[in-house]
């Protein structure tokens, strides 16, 4: 199932805010007044509270009689009915839509950072746009003090999120203050770390808990080059990740696997293990149907079938040097039996379907399933296994 994340909503009493707002969401209507003013009420049927005072915004669910007729009460849309306890929102009064930010029983959280970018890559799900970014810092400075400190992971991603070097540095710092125990990922392409000053700077945050996550894309310079549309990318992607490396900040590589990367897997498991084996892991990916990727969509996707052989010469490679290798956004059924336990249930639940087919698939309950935006294209096959 997919969920939107956000929606535009109707108002039951006078909104008295006047700027944009962020707030935790929460069930409990034992919360203290003096509090009150930092969260969003969710009030449905099984609510049943005469105390309507003070809370910021007040969430209806469903068809419900509302005790008392104060300000800042809304009709949730039903397509934000998801939204739920220690969820964080923005809600905008100038057009009273709400946006869920950071959602607690979600299996994944991103926060965009930027939409700029110095990559163009082929299939870039987010293309870059050359826009302010002060809006993106502001919305992920305003929520980490509302995230419960007991989130396990939260990514940050762009664009490019080192563009706006000084805004990124004090994304980490504050993370690392009111999120101590939740480990940040961050998807960059590395090539501003050629400069080994930015590469300290991060380490010295001394961040517990931090992973870098870079595509390399080829062990072929001019293949990388062609895939990010940035010639001398691939230079600059090995000089960051050395320097990350020289820093103690640990990296992922990642490899999104299309008709112009599948062919030198081998390779690059190779070129990999003899000069950067002290990556973390390395993971493999499948394609999303999104943004440029969309575009492409039809030239760059290729059946797992016509590359099995080639990843798992890639895998048993990574494998014999102590490599770890995961596979993302492939379902069980496109992997042949060996290669399925390195498989990630790592689609986003707001993006990922099941086809109709899969519903009595024995193969479902450990699947990552489909991209939404993949899910209907004529060229991508699922093979369901039932039992007899």
């Amino acid at each position: 199932m997919s969920y939107k994340l956000s929606a535009i909503n109707k108002n039951l009493t006078d909104i008295t805010h006047t700027s944009l707002i962020f707030l935790k969401v929460t069930h409990n209507t034992n919360l203290p007044l003096v509090i009150r003013k930092n969260y969003a009420l969710i009030y449905d049927e099984n609510s049943s509270v005469n105390d309507m005072a003070g809370w910021a915004l007040i969430l209806v669910k469903g068809i419900q009689v509302l005790p008392s007729k104060t300000s800042n009460i809304i009709h949730l849309n039903l397509e934000l009915n998801h939204i739920g306890e220690d969820d964080v929102i923005k809600f905008n009064p100038a057009n009273l839509s709400i946006r869920a930010l950071f959602r607690n029983k979600a299996n994944a959280n991103a926060f965009l950072l930027t939409e700029k970018c110095n990559s163009l890559c082929i299939m870039c799900s987010q293309p870059p746009r050359d826009l302010d970014d002060k809006m993106h810092f502001e919305s992920l400075f305003k929520s980490l003090p509302l995230i419960p400190k007991s989130t396990k992971e939260i990514t940050f991603t762009g664009g490019e999120p080192t563009l706006n070097f000084p805004s990124f540095t004090e994304s980490l710092k504050r993370a690392k203050f009111h999120l101590p125990n939740t480990a940040i990922h961050i998807l960059s392409n590395g090539r501003n770390f050629q400069d080994k000053l930015l590469a300290k700077e991060v380490s010295n945050i001394n961040h517990p808990d931090l992973m870098f996550g870079i595509p390399l894309y080829s062990d072929d310079e001019d293949t990388h080059d062609f895939v990010v549309q940035s010639k001398g990318a691939f230079t600059e992607t090995i000089k960051g990740v050395m320097n990350l490396y020289k820093y103690r900040v640990p990296i992922e590589i990642r490899c999104v696997i299309h008709k112009y990367t599948y062919e030198r897997l081998p390779q690059l498991a190779e070129f990999i293990a003899r000069n950067l084996p002290f990556i973390s892991h390395v993971n493999f990916m499948g394609l999303e149907r999104e943004g440029y990727g969309k575009m492409n969509f039809d030239d760059l996707w290729i059946e797992p079938n016509s590359f099995i052989d080639k990843l798992e010469e890639a895998v048993n490679h990574l494998d014999m040097v102590g490599i770890p290798v995961r596979l993302y956004n492939y379902t069980q059924c496109m992997l042949p039996k060996s290669l399925r336990h390195r498989a990630v249930v790592s689609i986003s639940d707001w993006k990922n379907e099941f086809r109709e087919e899969c519903d009595s698939c024995r193969l479902k309950p450990d699947c990552c399933g489909l991209f939404k935006s993949i899910a209907s294209a004529k060229g991508v096959k699922v093979y369901p296994e039932y039992d007899n």
